[in-house]
């Protein structure tokens, strides 16, 4: 357009009612609305375009007279995307949902909405058709200045659905991978109903307000996106069925609102990735991330929920490497048809839940839910963690590792710690070092104090209990090579030791053991306790007895808080020509105790004698090895 037309001074019109009726007097005139359709809003120039015969008015970019002049909108510098400048109304008695199409098949892309307050009564969709003969929905760009925290200004500003724009639930599968509609040639009713939304395929939408009717089926719902590579953002969202719809693939919603929805968000895709919800808060919503399919490589972080349930707040076919970080919980949760607590993660799949991280989540008052980052125990002693979590989690006092099975291992302050479920097989809990070619490194143990093994600790009162495994040695690793090189591998063989009780389930000194020997032969090992017996202040190890009687020449009687049962015992004598002439075990009862059995005393006889007299004769000194086998 030339200087000139822009130049001219335009004529002065009412709105675009009195421009339809006005006939222009030469090409290039210019015409000034003072409003578009509703007083205060949307005037602008126009000018007169004489060589343009044909196209159709849009009630925007274009009118044309009742005698057939065509004037286009001069924008300036807007960019003709504020729907106002299309006759939006902006009181929300008129539904605004024909005049977004429309400036969506004039080749806009993006809908501005400014700080007042419009209706959408149709679903916002538009779509063009390819080289292939395709028709293909276009994606949508949703602009506004009116973000309003938690609905707060609901008569004054946003956009909200009207009375006709219904979610269809006959159509509803959430467990379904697929959104069709109408049903299928079998009549089958799947996926989740592509009816009913405010605003379908968009790609972006920021700072706006959208208010819906109800959370129930039949409540409307608000943005169905693209499915790939969009962003919402600093918008709020209240009163929907379902507030989002396929957050799939580079998904982006951070800092949003959402209140009284059914659905925070789903998607019906078979796999949803690197789906990023940030920042944004939620309050009394049912189920918040519902995905019919996979999830995988997403990022959940910063986001405060309150007063949620009693559906999950994430739930998936599986869930892979999934990121739970600095989240606050209050008042969520609920009860199932069996009254038991649900759970905050869903995994529909069995144990598919691995390689995700948790840290820093909080969990305040009145939260009903199971917290799969800090899982509890059973009585037993078991891990209830199967299905809920799979991964790492700094949300327990330390570091925890998940199966989805249920196994974990803690790293805290105080040490290592394995847990199992109750039904999977376990493997071994290991410390293993490494090698490389310079050599293979020791594995240390350095304690300032004592270094102890103990039995698992009690469930109950965290006492440690009695261990009562063997320790065990690799032997024979029983690798055998057939003829074509290939390797098999059979249970191995070990050397083993442990600690010894007797049929009265007391404790016997030393370790006793087996050791495997070729051909199928077996050995019985001990470490023994070892007794110096002597009256000058030298002697060693005779505490382990309650008495010690050398009353009788040529005997040293001892009694023994055990049970010395199937006994090895080794003899040393000091004395030069005074010989072990061999040993006796008896028995006999003794005190009550204050349980009213009868205790046992034990007695082990030992005798001595004068190798060249042969009579009996006690040394001075002699050195004892006792061990005790079953």
């Amino acid at each position: 357009m030339s200087d000139s037309i822009y130049a001219a001074m335009p004529t002065l019109l009412v709105n675009v009612d009195d421009l339809r009726d006005y006939t222009p007097s030469e090409n290039g005139e210019r015409v000034k609305t003072n409003y578009h359709t509703y007083q205060g809003f949307g005037g602008g120039i126009y000018y007169y375009d004489a060589s343009d015969t044909e196209s159709e008015d849009n009630g925007g970019s274009i009118l044309v007279t009742s005698n057939g002049a065509r004037f286009k909108r001069e924008w300036g510098d807007s960019d003709g995307t504020n729907v106002l400048d299309w006759g939006a109304d902006p009181f929300g008695q008129t539904d605004t949902g024909p005049i977004c199409r429309t400036m969506l098949a004039s080749g806009l892309r993006t809908l501005y909405f400014p700080n007042h307050r419009f209706m959408i009564d149709t679903m916002v969709k538009h779509t063009e058709v390819d080289e292939n003969g395709n028709e293909n929905p276009v994606q949508i760009i949703l602009k506004g200045s009116a973000f309003d925290w938690f609905a707060v200004n609901e008569d004054n500003v946003g956009i909200f659905a009207g009375p006709n724009l219904k979610h269809d639930p006959s159509h509803d599968d959430p467990d379904s991978d697929v959104s069709v509609d109408p049903p299928n040639a079998d009549g089958q009713t799947i996926g989740f109903s592509e009816a009913g939304w405010m605003f379908f395929h968009v790609m972006e939408a920021t700072d706006l307000s959208f208010f819906g009717d109800s959370r129930e089926s039949t409540g409307s719902t608000c943005l169905r996106t693209n499915g790939y590579v969009h962003r919402i953002q600093r918008c709020s969202f209240h009163n929907f069925y379902a507030a989002l719809g396929q957050l799939t693939a580079a998904s982006r919603v951070s800092e949003c609102t959402f209140t009284y929805c059914n659905f925070v968000a789903y998607s019906v895709a078979s796999l949803a990735t690197t789906v990023s919800f940030q920042k944004n808060s939620m309050q009394f919503c049912d189920t918040c991330l519902h995905y019919t399919g996979e999830l995988v490589g997403a990022t959940i972080a910063d986001n405060i929920w309150e007063h949620c349930g009693p559906g999950p707040l994430v739930s998936s076919a599986t869930m892979y490497s999934i990121a739970f970080y600095g989240n606050w919980f209050e008042d969520c949760g609920g009860y199932d048809a069996d009254g038991n607590p649900t759970r905050l993660l869903v995994v529909r799949d069995s144990q598919q839940t691995k390689s995700n991280w948790a840290g820093s989540n909080s969990f305040h008052a009145g939260n009903i839910y199971t917290n799969p980052f800090e899982p509890p125990l059973t009585e037993e002693g078991y891990s209830q963690t199967s299905g809920l979590f799979g991964g790492v989690s700094f949300d327990y006092g330390g570091i925890q590792i998940n199966s989805g099975t249920g196994n974990s291992t803690l790293l805290d302050n105080n040490g290592i710690t394995q847990r199992l479920d109750a039904w999977s097989g376990y493997e071994p809990l290991r410390l293993e070092s490494g090698h490389n070619e310079h050599g293979a490194p020791a594995l240390q143990l350095r304690g300032a104090g004592a270094i102890e093994l103990t039995g698992r600790s009690d469930v109950e009162t965290g006492d440690a209990t009695v261990f009562n495994h063997p320790f065990r040695f690799l032997k024979d690793a029983q690798v055998t090579t057939d003829d074509q090189g290939t390797k098999s591998y059979g249970e191995g063989l070990y050397e083993e030791l442990r600690l010894h009780w007797d049929e009265s389930s007391q404790m016997a000194p030393g370790l006793v053991g087996m050791s495997p020997l070729p051909n199928g032969r077996q050995a019985i090992t001990s470490i023994p306790m070892d007794v110096c017996c002597r009256d000058d202040g030298l002697q060693r190890g005779q505490e382990a007895f309650n008495s010690i009687d050398r009353s009788t020449e040529g005997q040293v009687i001892f009694e023994a808080p055990f049970d010395i049962q199937n006994p090895i015992i080794t003899i040393t004598v000091e004395d030069r020509g005074i010989i072990c002439d061999g040993w006796l075990l008896s028995s006999e009862s003794g005190d009550t105790g204050n349980n009213g059995e009868s205790r046992w005393r034990n007695y082990l006889t030992v005798y001595f004698v004068n190798r060249a007299t042969g009579e009996a004769q006690t040394p001075i000194s002699f050195c004892m090895r006792l061990s005790t086998h079953e």
